[in-house]
């Protein structure tokens, strides 16, 4: 190549037709000059020229960073003045308004015959499009970034509600507990203390077998109503009776002996033989364990 940077035709190998150089430069899509070592412009293509809005003599000879940037030197991130240092291809991603968008700029350096770098070929690529598709992929990825704290958020802000919630709820269920022990509590008492000796002396007023029975159902009934305590002894203790469920209670309520039997109106023997009873068959085999106690565990 020359050292006056003008450029032959090309023949292509096997063709009947020489293409001329010119029109293959024009031809080409990226915007693209030939540049010397003062900047100066010595030919562009007609992408190059279209895109600087001028006719291609109008651009040759004056500087590119003139009628590029329109600035008096080179710009900072001027790829050609750091080829001009080191004689290597460099490039450079700008945004230049004169040339309407984003590009991807390099140079490549030309030589002359005796290997002395004379200029170098500059090359401007559009990449506006890739670089709205990248810039409407961050605002997208940005809102979904967003989206997801403000979720996040939420999601932490009713996460605390329902902890809160469900605080209060344990609160609620433990005194709805407390208050149903209660209100059991109280009314095993009056049954025990108002209702048994009652139908206890109904018991002993020479009744007949048919008011018996119906003292007798009354007594079941009552048991069954009022006591889970008495729900839970029955399903440990199979065959059990209402006698021994009514001492069963007063047991667990922590009565001796002698005042079971004074409720009942009965012997202190046979409340030992009911607390027999109650041990077989709650299978407390081992003599050590606390019939109260046992009694106590179950709900």
């Amino acid at each position: 190549m020359g050292k006056d940077l003008n450029v032959p035709d090309v023949e292509i190998p096997g063709a009947q037709i020489n293409i001329n150089w010119e029109y293959m430069f024009d031809v080409i899509p990226d915007a693209i000059s030939i540049l010397d070592r003062e900047y100066r412009i010595r030919r562009v293509n007609k992408t190059m020229a279209d895109r600087l809005g001028v006719a291609p003599r109008n651009a040759i000879g004056r500087t590119c960073y003139e009628i590029v940037h329109s600035v008096a030197a080179p710009p900072s991130f001027c790829p050609l003045t750091k080829l001009l240092e080191d004689g290597l291809e460099h490039s450079a991603e700008i945004f230049e308004l004169n040339l309407g968008g984003h590009f991807i700029v390099s140079v490549s350096p030309l030589y002359d015959e005796a290997g002395r770098a004379i200029g170098a070929i500059h090359v401007a690529r559009d990449i506006t499009l890739r670089k709205e598709a990248e810039r409407a992929l961050s605002e997208a990825n940005d809102g979904l970034e967003r989206r997801v704290v403000e979720r996040t958020g939420e999601l932490v802000e009713k996460t605390k509600s329902l902890e809160e919630v469900n605080a209060a709820l344990r609160v609620l269920l433990q005194q709805r507990e407390q208050d149903r022990k209660e209100i059991q509590e109280s009314v095993v008492h009056n049954i025990r203390t108002k209702v048994w000796p009652y139908l206890n002396r109904m018991r002993n007023c020479g009744l007949t077998k048919e008011q018996s029975d119906c003292i007798g159902m009354i007594e079941n009934s009552i048991v069954n109503i009022v006591s889970p305590f008495t729900r839970g002894l029955a399903d440990r203790a199979i065959g059990i009776s209402p006698a021994q469920i009514r001492v069963a209670e007063m047991v667990r309520s922590g009565m001796t002996n002698k005042e079971i039997a004074d409720t009942l109106y009965i012997s202190e023997g046979t409340v030992r033989s009911h607390r027999q009873e109650l041990r077989r068959k709650l299978k407390l085999t081992n003599n050590k364990a606390n019939l109260r106690a046992y009694l106590q565990s179950l709900q």
